[in-house]
């Protein structure tokens, strides 16, 4: 078993050198350190060490797609690098790659366009350990990849079932029992990064305007009583026709 997931793990890290359509999950282990505990509150500080031994560890994630690394991180905000020049925090230690699934419609300009958007929820200022983290972003920019913009908007996407739900059970658990205001909605953030509902207005238009344009051929069509209009040379003939009379 030991041996097969080495083997998967390094398949997958050659693809993350690839340009390809991937969306891949990086997870690095971490023990939050005191400078990281301090910048955040007292009560943040303590379910983060109450909660560590209880088996919620604490983890950082970044997310691979077509030759790039992303990731979200305090003061930095979004960070694109090479997937082998990927900046990690502190005493982070790698723990496995995971294939999350192919991205729809994963040009660079569109991906560029989503972190663009993203930027607006996930930068510098707003990173907080339990409300807005680096998860809170490999998730949100994971569902903005791997979800389409009529499941998005019509509530038809759900989180991602690959993506491993112990990776941020820690902030979770913390946010529970303690209620810092703005906590981050993925699919809800996913939906307004992608544009989902411009998106799925401007489909609507163009569909409208088809379907008008559909109706006016066929009243048209109706008022020349279905007769189709006669060629140029068509019309010749038949003056000849009459003239021969």
């Amino acid at each position: 078993l030991l041996h097969t997931y080495q083997s998967e793990t390094k398949k997958i890290e050659r693809k993350m050198e690839e340009a390809t359509d991937d969306v891949i999950l990086n997870i690095y282990q971490l023990e939050p350190d005191d400078e990281t505990i301090q910048q955040h509150s007292a009560a943040v500080g303590f379910f983060t060490r109450i909660l560590t031994p209880m088996g919620m560890g604490a983890y950082h994630t970044s997310l691979t797609v077509r030759s790039h690394t992303y990731s979200f991180g305090a003061g930095a905000g979004i960070v694109k690098t090479q997937p082998t020049h990927e900046q990690t925090p502190p005493g982070a230690t790698y723990h496995s790659s995971i294939f999350l699934g192919s991205a729809l419609n994963a040009t660079n300009a569109n991906i560029s366009q989503i972190i663009l958007k993203l930027r607006t929820y996930f930068h510098g200022t707003s990173y907080h350990l339990l409300n807005r983290n680096c998860n809170h972003f490999t998730e949100t920019f994971a569902l903005c990849l791997l979800h389409s913009a009529q499941d998005l908007c019509l509530g038809k996407a759900k989180l991602l079932k690959k993506y491993p739900g112990w990776v941020n059970r820690l902030a979770k658990n913390g946010t529970s029992f303690i209620n810092h205001g703005d906590v981050c909605d993925p699919l809800e953030e996913a939906k307004a990064a992608i544009g989902a509902e411009e998106i799925m207005a401007k489909e609507s238009f163009e569909n409208m305007s088809s379907s008008n344009s559909g109706k006016k051929e066929e009243k048209k069509k109706k008022k020349s009583g279905g007769k189709k209009e006669l060629s140029e040379k068509q019309k010749a003939v038949l003056a000849k026709l009459k003239q021969s009379k």
